[in-house]
């Protein structure tokens, strides 16, 4: 199964070392399909791909 969703957060400084989690929001734009294997990866590798490679 695949499917595209976009995700939302807002972080808060609240004076601890690390940013805190206020709201997080997923929503699906494309609902759950049926998917290969071979397909499921493509679209991981893809996905992969847009963040750099370090």
């Amino acid at each position: 199964m695949t499917a595209r969703t976009h995700h939302e957060w807002v972080l808060v400084d609240t004076g601890a070392p690390q940013l805190r989690l206020r709201e997080f929001t997923v929503t699906a734009v494309e609902p759950f399909a049926p998917a290969t294997a071979e397909a499921a990866l493509a679209g991981y590798s893809s996905a992969a791909g847009m963040l750099g490679s370090g």
